[in-house]
């Protein structure tokens, strides 16, 4: 009996302990810290009026933009970025735009519920850069019906060793995303097309 009181006490221990380990990487969720650190980093964002349009690889967006790093907001930062603004949703959560720093700007369209916890996150862009023989340029927007679109424009072809263009391998073409803001905060987003594009 007293061999089975032991191992019924481990089980509780183990579930208790389980328990209270399932809520501290959440942040928001019993965690004050995260809670104070919210309301500040929600308040560092200016208001914007939809329809939002970005291109992320324009540098007009260095001097308009301020910079923010994980160790001011550690719950809800990853690295560095730029913060770009908030506007008023289509239910009750918060949207979050911020501009992750890359060759381009990549905009990051984050969602949360009013205590801080994360509900939904879309980089609204591709990432693909630019290099000898292909040339991108990508374009996002989220319009007055919550609706979101994002394309990458791009040119490519196979360059020669001088760098000049193989006759026979060009190509033009944009491939994009379409979806939409949910009044729940989740972002819907549908699978990627391809159109091509004649000169």
């Amino acid at each position: 009996m007293q061999l089975h009181r032991f191992f019924l006490f481990l089980w509780v221990v183990a579930i208790l302990g389980c328990g209270s380990n399932s809520t501290v990487d959440k942040p928001g969720v019993n965690d004050h810290e995260a809670n104070t650190q919210f309301d500040s980093f929600k308040n560092e964002f200016p208001i914007v009026e939809l329809p939002v349009r970005i291109k992320g690889c324009q540098t007009e967006y260095l001097s308009s933009t301020k910079e923010i790093s994980e160790d001011k907001y550690p719950h809800y930062i990853n690295s560095k970025e730029g913060i770009f603004g908030t506007f008023k949703t289509n239910g009750n959560y918060i949207a979050l735009l911020t501009l992750g720093e890359a060759d381009c700007f990549s905009p990051i369209l984050t969602t949360y519920d009013n205590e801080g916890n994360k509900i939904d996150e879309e980089i609204l862009m591709f990432g693909d850069g630019s290099d000898l023989g292909f040339i991108s340029e990508e374009f996002m927007v989220i319009r007055p019906d919550f609706s979101i679109f994002y394309s990458d424009t791009v040119i490519s072809f196979q360059p020669d060793s001088l760098g000049n263009q193989v006759p026979g391998t060009y190509m033009h073409y944009v491939k994009y995303k379409t979806g939409k803001l949910l009044p729940t905060g989740r972002i819907e987003m549908a699978g990627e097309r391809t159109d091509t594009l004649i000169n």
